[in-house]
């Protein structure tokens, strides 16, 4: 998939995250970079930082399953990403209690390399 988004082109040149020769050192070194000579040219920066520790957790499955399809992804890929997302259910588990399994409906599996990939896509 990302191949797929490097080579139509699809994938922002600031995103480092999942991409060959980059990392979250790469960019800050570009953000650095880019602050450093506007300061030197005499330009105002304004930086803002944003935290999307919880949208990972809470975009919709109908929303990650329907940008794939409009970048032209189909097939049996579109299935498999449809299959990951869809159909998965969580408990929770508390001193030898356990709840009834509850559909997911939002948010990536956390720890896949997939998961913020279709979240960036």
């Amino acid at each position: 998939m990302t191949m797929f988004l490097e080579e139509t082109d699809m994938m922002n040149n600031n995103q480092h995250g999942f991409r060959a020769g980059c990392s979250c050192l790469t960019q800050l070194l570009a953000h650095y970079e880019k602050v450093l000579t506007s300061l030197e040219n005499n330009k105002d920066v304004d930086v803002v930082y944003l935290e999307f520790a919880k949208a990972f957790d809470k975009v919709d499955h109908g929303i990650l399953l329907h940008k794939p399809r409009q970048m032209g992804i189909s097939g049996k890929l579109g299935s498999w990403l449809h299959s990951f997302l869809t159909g998965r259910k969580q408990v929770v588990a508390t001193e030898g209690a356990q709840s009834a399994p509850m559909l997911v409906t939002s948010g990536v599996p956390h720890g896949s390399l997939l998961g913020p990939l279709l979240f960036i896509a």
